[in-house]
């Protein structure tokens, strides 16, 4: 959006527009043309992540702590001098984690079912994709604690070496 907003000033105009690169109007329509598919691009991005998260990512995570706990609770059953810090710690920690990503995916929600907003390419290129970068740093640290076969999606491994 910043590099867009450098094209719009008037001293770049005029500059175009003397050498006969481009007028003024052709200017200012093809940079209509790229913020909106600009702003498109993000929606979709953003729309995907959120679907991900709510029917992929959060179901596998609930699972797995749910299989967790199943181990922890076995255990205790068989013999009371056991302890399974390590699992807990996990069941906490992935548990935390899921409430922070439900909450987040809950707040890109918000932001992109707002369509005066998704229409301004500084909110999209800041806020939206700010948004979508928290997310993400919370996928990959769950993507860390769990099983890859647990893991709904493919992993960067996978998509490195299955070429």
């Amino acid at each position: 959006s910043d590099a867009l907003n450098m094209f719009k000033e008037e001293k770049n105009v005029e500059l175009f527009a003397k050498y006969g690169i481009i007028s003024k109007d052709e200017l200012l329509s093809q940079i209509d043309v790229i913020a909106n598919e600009y702003i498109n691009d993000i929606f979709v991005e953003s729309k995907v992540l959120y679907e991900m998260i709510e029917q992929e990512i959060l179901p596998s995570v609930y699972n797995y702590i749910k299989e967790l706990m199943d181990i922890e609770n076995a255990t205790k059953q068989m013999s009371k001098s056991i302890k399974i810090n390590e699992v807990k710690d996990k069941i906490v920690r992935l548990a935390n984690m899921s409430n922070e990503l439900y909450k987040e995916n809950n707040e890109l929600f918000e932001m992109i079912s707002d369509k005066i907003l998704m229409k301004k390419m500084d909110y999209c290129s800041k806020d939206v994709r700010n948004k979508m970068k928290d997310i993400r740093i919370i996928c990959d640290s769950m993507e860390g604690m769990m099983p890859k076969d647990k893991w709904p999606i493919p992993t960067y491994e996978d998509i490195l070496y299955s070429i």
